[in-house]
This record gives C-alpha cells, sequence and structure tokens, in this order.
C-alpha cells in the first residue's frame, strides 16, 4: 500500500461531515509508517532503506488494514444499535409520563 508522503489539510474536515472508518484508518496506518522511517532516517538509513524496514517492521500492512477496518465497522454499527437503543427509551419515557393523569408533557 503506498502512502502520500502529506494529507492535505481539507481533508482532516471531512470527517466532520461523514466520518470514514477507511479513511482513518489510512490516515492512522500512514502515520505509523512515517514516524517509523522518520525514526530510522534520524538514526542513519536512507530513505529507501527507511521505508524498505518500516514495512517490514510494520509486517503485513494490508491485512492489518483489512483487520482494522472489520473492527472499526462492527465498533460503529454497535454505536449505532445504542443510539437507537437510547431514543427508543427516551420515547418510551415521554409516552408514560404523556399518560400520566394531569401531565403537561409539553
Amino acid at each position: 500500500m503506498a502512502y502520500p508522503d502529506r494529507v492535505p489539510a481539507w481533508r482532516r474536515y471531512l470527517g466532520l461531515i461523514r466520518p470514514s472508518i477507511a479513511r482513518d484508518v489510512d490516515d492512522e496506518l500512514r502515520f505509523h509508517l512515517q514516524s517509523r522511517v522518520e525514526d530510522l532516517m534520524a538514526r542513519g538509513s536512507s530513505a529507501d532503506a527507511a521505508w524498505r524496514t518500516a514495512r517490514e517492521d510494520l509486517g503485513d500492512i494490508d491485512r492489518t488494514r483489512s483487520n482494522l477496518l472489520t473492527i472499526g465497522r462492527r465498533r460503529a454499527a454497535r454505536g449505532r444499535r445504542g443510539e437507537w437503543m437510547r431514543d427508543a427509551l427516551g420515547d418510551v419515557r415521554y409516552a408514560a409520563r404523556s399518560l400520566l393523569p394531569g401531565a403537561d408533557v409539553n
């Protein structure tokens, strides 16, 4: 998986509009890969050797990405279910309060 050296700043703001699990995973993997490369280059490795070593050190990046996407999607689905349950419980509470004698729900 090839990563550009720098992520445009405007891409970070897309997460405010529409969060993307894949984009977050790619950004996180890119950060760790680039951090490792910078560390190796600070220790005297050439750029090519640093990239090669960093990729070897991080292992199978595609498999890691796939696993992280699966985890992220499951977590997002769990969060949506939890949100739905909280909303449903709030609706039930509102309905119960409105059924009480003399209740003013407005």
